[in-house]
């Protein structure tokens, strides 16, 4: 059974919200803080694309080592700048923020900036697939069922939910953060990985 944490690429493809001023055209207090981020992300991306494409387990190890990479990186960013904000690093800077996040190997480091992440989306900075998706991840990391179903596992030739907590009302949770229902997720998870 593989785990399967490339989730979040398929919801930050395209997926965010639109605003009639584009993030390049704003001016940021920490553009470079930003650039940085931005790279981090593509970086992220191309690796998750690349892996998908060839499925090959030196691509799954050059992905893990650049998740640490990344997670050493957004640690400093926080440690000079402090918990970064929209008028600092733009709504695509936190984005990346959280992809990084969300894929980070550092659990105790996902942990520490959940509380981050859920006012970001609280305040609508994030959408809450953001908040959703580490969410679980934590949970799934501590051996606890998920809570929103965004965790999906490899099994029998396609991914399946990891296990939820109360999965009855899972799609209540999801709608409540603007997920699909957990059964439009699995479809759409399965033929955009399972048909590359």
């Amino acid at each position: 059974m593989i785990r399967f944490f490339f989730i979040a690429l398929l919801f930050t493809q395209g997926c965010t919200s639109t605003t009639l001023v584009n993030d390049e055209e704003k001016v940021y207090y920490l553009p470079l803080v930003r650039k940085e981020l931005l790279d981090m992300k593509e970086r992220d991306q191309a690796a998750r694309f690349k892996f998908m494409r060839n499925k090959r387990s030196d691509y799954d190890s050059q992905v893990n080592e650049l998740d640490i990479e990344n997670t050493e990186k957004l640690k400093i960013i926080i440690k000079q700048h402090g918990k970064l904000e929209v008028s600092n690093i733009g709504k695509d800077g936190l984005e990346a923020v959280s992809l990084i996040l969300i894929h980070s190997p550092d659990t105790n480091f996902q942990e520490e900036m959940l509380p981050f992440i859920k006012k970001l989306y609280s305040n609508g900075a994030l959408e809450g697939q953001d908040y959703a998706l580490l969410f679980d991840k934590i949970l799934v990391h501590k051996g606890i069922k998920q809570y929103y179903g965004t965790q999906f596992i490899f099994k029998n030739g396609k991914y399946i939910p990891d296990e939820i907590e109360n999965e009855s009302n899972v799609d209540l949770r999801r709608k409540d953060v603007g997920l699909p229902s957990l059964s439009e997720y699995s479809i759409l998870l399965n033929e955009f990985y399972l048909n590359k």
